[in-house]
């Protein structure tokens, strides 16, 4: 891999590693249309199920479980390695190589510093998007149930915050990164949704924006609202495993035709309130991320004056 690293100093590769539910999907979109073929800047196919690198970012992991996923995605079709688009995109004599997968953030230490193997770290450009605490804590959730999850957040409080990235000091560990490598964090404004993001990272990135981009389709993979709490009920009782297959997604359609109004399965919202231990840790984000503002040593974004209200629960 070293070989790789080395033949790869002339290109630049931008890393979009998440955070999850931050206008990803449609950034994706946006970018894969944009940048699909390869030339100066190039967004390789992924591959796998979904618009984004997600597969590539499992097989880079030493975790058995994200090997396996990996593993089961090579299943749906010709799934490419990291090492692999780096070969690809210096044999198509590509400028900017750009990946983009959630995954990337839940990369260990050891994983991170792998990347330092595959793509030169002075070549490196690692951008993080990041919403507020209180909409990951609801929107990921939301994300598991989809996946097929029984509980509500007050009783998977762990696995939510988890895959939120809402344990204590999870930004500062992301942030961990090759020393070399540029790094952004960009806070993400979610209500209502940034209808132009994906042009806003692309120009911020100095990636170049093409001069027939259409306009961005409709934002995808959006809330389903009160709608999951039903489909959670539907996974507790094993009528569904979330919106995973046709079926699944047939029978919930079918039960939210005939579970009106939506007050019907409203449930408290102490099960839906972030814990102590997690509004904690958002307060020690927000702290975190100040400190990154003053210090300069990652590049801070905040083009709507988010941070401010960091830890609102409104």
């Amino acid at each position: 891999m070293a070989a790789i690293a080395a033949a790869s100093e002339a290109m630049r590769t931008v890393i979009h590693a998440g955070l999850h539910k931050s206008g990803t999907t449609t950034v994706q979109h946006a970018w894969e249309r944009w940048y699909g073929q390869p030339g100066a800047c190039w967004y390789p196919p992924p591959g796998g199920n979904g618009p984004g690198h997600a597969t590539a970012a499992f097989a880079h992991r030493f975790d058995p479980v994200a090997q396996e996923i990996a593993q089961l995605d090579r299943s749906m079709g010709d799934i490419i390695s990291l090492q692999r688009y780096v070969e690809q995109a210096q044999a198509r004599s590509v400028k900017t190589l750009v990946l983009s997968s959630e995954e990337f953030d839940q990369l260990s230490d050891d994983e991170r510093a792998a990347l330092a193997e595959i793509f030169d770290p002075g070549d490196l450009t690692i951008l993080f998007t990041a919403t507020r605490p209180t909409h990951r804590w609801f929107s990921v959730w939301q994300e598991l149930v989809k996946h097929g999850l029984p509980a509500r957040p007050a009783q998977a409080a762990t696995l939510v915050a988890n895959s939120a990235m809402l344990t204590p000091g999870d930004l500062e560990r992301l942030l961990l990164v090759p020393p070399t490598a540029r790094v952004l964090v960009r806070l993400v404004q979610t209500d209502p949704p940034e209808a132009d993001l994906a042009r806003a990272l692309a120009q911020l990135l100095d990636l170049p924006v093409p001069d027939d981009a259409t306009d961005e389709s409709p934002p995808v993979n959006v809330s389903i609202g009160a709608a999951a709490e039903l489909l959670r009920d539907l996974n507790a009782h094993g009528e569904t495993i979330g919106l995973l297959a046709p079926e699944s997604t047939s029978r919930f359609e079918t039960a939210l035709r005939m579970r009106t109004p939506m007050s019907e399965f409203a449930a408290p919202k102490e099960d839906f309130a972030m814990p102590p231990a997690v509004a904690a840790a958002a307060a020690e984000e927000q702290r975190f991320l100040r400190s990154l503002r003053r210090s300069g040593s990652v590049e801070l974004v905040d083009p709507l004056g988010l941070l401010d209200d960091w830890t609102s629960t409104a």
